[in-house]
């Protein structure tokens, strides 16, 4: 990995306190910049759509963005000594859509900003998904899998903001690993399969990384909160007073 990245997950942090109280914060949950990430232990069974995304590992094809990145680079003759910002990240769309563009000057189609053309795998199976509706995320979109390889990751970043709720992303490990999600300034995530984690990946500098000798399948998506159940909204209130406001 580039050095940034192995000094990152080297490096001692101080751990988090949100400097809002409780009530604060949970005025604003869902746009609040006070809180990197948020366990709910619901008890979620991911193991089908894991040996599904294992049967068909040949669909994975490199992560959009790291493709837009690395086409960047060549283009602005930046590559020939900038260290890759990732390496070995792959997803698997399962519902949403690409970023696209049109000609101005004409009606033709959308096009996919870049050059390969991607899928979205709606044969997967829903299992998962209707789960988390079960559960109350009546509202999710955008969902996917994410893959990385042996050896691979992602660099210390923020994700671009691109919308004013923060707390609307959620990750979902398939099975267990070692840790590999690291946030400044909490630390190390010790995930644990069966839970959902709500990702504030706009406000807070992350990195993964995969330190196992097989490769490390997340699901990642995002949620309307204006359709999430109330009794689902309870226990989120009630994680977040336990994880961030206990002392």
């Amino acid at each position: 990995m580039n050095a940034l990245t192995e000094q990152f997950f080297q490096a001692d942090f101080p751990g988090w306190q949100p400097s809002q109280d409780f009530d604060t914060v949970w005025q604003s949950f869902w746009t609040t910049q006070e809180i990197p990430i948020l366990e709910l232990d619901l008890g979620v069974d991911p193991a089908t759509l894991l040996a599904w995304a294992k049967k068909n590992d040949d669909r994975f094809v490199s992560a959009w963005n790291a493709s837009q990145i690395e086409q960047q680079a060549q283009n602005s003759g930046r590559a020939w000594y900038k260290q890759p910002s990732r390496h070995g990240q792959q997803d698997l769309q399962l519902s949403g859509t690409y970023p696209q563009r049109r000609k101005l000057l004409d009606n033709s189609s959308a096009v996919e900003l870049d050059s390969q053309y991607r899928h979205i795998h709606t044969d997967a199976p829903n299992d998962l998904k209707i789960q988390l509706e079960q559960m109350g995320f009546d509202g999710i979109h955008g969902l996917k899998i994410a893959k990385l390889e042996p050896g691979g990751y992602l660099e210390p970043h923020k994700d671009p903001l691109m919308m004013s709720d923060t707390m609307i992303h959620i990750w979902i490990p398939l099975h267990s690993s070692q840790a590999n999600l690291k946030i400044w300034p909490s630390g190390l995530l010790h995930h644990q399969v069966g839970s959902v984690y709500m990702l504030n990946n706009q406000s807070f500098v992350h990195s993964i990384a995969n330190f196992d000798t097989e490769p490390r399948y997340v699901v990642l998506a995002k949620i309307d909160p204006t359709k999430t159940s109330s009794e689902l909204v309870a226990k989120i209130r009630t994680a977040l007073k336990q994880q961030w406001f206990s002392n």
